[in-house]
């Protein structure tokens, strides 16, 4: 029988999301401190606060390659802040992820 060569060709892909933007219920200004995602990941994410539809600085999970559900902290900087905010999520390098849960927690600002 002759030998057949099969090659994968692989073709990287670039996904992201962004969360719905939310004032949580409240008018007064807020930023967001921390976001806790929780899924499956098989690279890298970099995760983005918005506040009025203003991005933030990027921040990058180096998540381990794995099968089993993980959860990963992003503590986010203090500079991007407002009424209403939200998340973007992205792959690093086209990898695979499945986000099931995420967490935040939001700091509302006082009148000053």
């Amino acid at each position: 029988f002759p030998s057949h060569d099969r090659t994968t060709i692989a073709t990287d892909i670039s996904a992201e999301f962004k969360t719905v933007s939310t004032d949580l219920g409240s008018g007064r200004q807020k930023r967001l401190r921390a976001t806790v995602l929780s899924g499956l990941f098989e690279g890298g994410l970099e995760v983005t606060p918005i506040a009025d539809d203003d991005e933030g600085e990027q921040h990058t999970i180096a998540a381990e390659d794995t099968r089993f559900q993980k959860s990963y902290t992003v503590h986010l900087n203090r500079d991007n802040q407002g009424q209403y905010v939200g998340l973007k999520v992205k792959n690093s390098g086209s990898s695979y992820f499945c986000v099931e849960t995420i967490d935040v927690l939001p700091i509302w600002l006082g009148a000053r």
